[in-house]
């Protein structure tokens, strides 16, 4: 029996941004680790060899130093666009109810960020 098999954070950035690639996020090419970094909270050099571990599978292809790195799909794969989706309830306890639960299940199950706003329409003033 072996132990659990854990993900270094190296690892865990690569598998994260491959998800994001094929969520379309970035179409053409790849944003830098100066701009990932700050964002994925991790430290500039995780995020480079994240990269370097993407440009082995063959998912990005460096095109030289301080170019951003060019994305590319395997054969067969096609990036599915997602949509951050807002529902907007009337009052804040309706986001409990079970159909609204099993929407939002649903929305993220097809890929898609389905969320609550912080406040429900009543508490904006649009209940009339």
């Amino acid at each position: 029996m072996s132990g659990p098999n854990f993900l270094t954070i190296t690892e865990q950035v690569a598998v994260y941004l491959r998800g994001e690639i094929m969520q379309a996020r970035w179409i053409g090419t790849m944003p830098g680790m100066n701009h990932l970094a700050p964002e994925l909270e991790v430290n500039a050099k995780t995020v480079e060899a994240a990269l370097r571990l993407l440009e082995a599978e063959g998912i990005l292809v460096s095109q030289g130093a301080g170019r951003p790195r060019r994305i590319e799909l395997p054969p067969g794969k096609k990036a599915r666009a997602s949509m951050k989706i807002a529902i907007l309830t009337y009052s804040v306890q309706v986001r409990q109810l079970d159909y609204m639960l099993k929407i939002q299940h649903r929305l993220a199950k097809a890929g898609h960020h389905a969320f609550f706003p912080a406040q429900s329409l009543t508490e904006l003033g649009m209940d009339n």
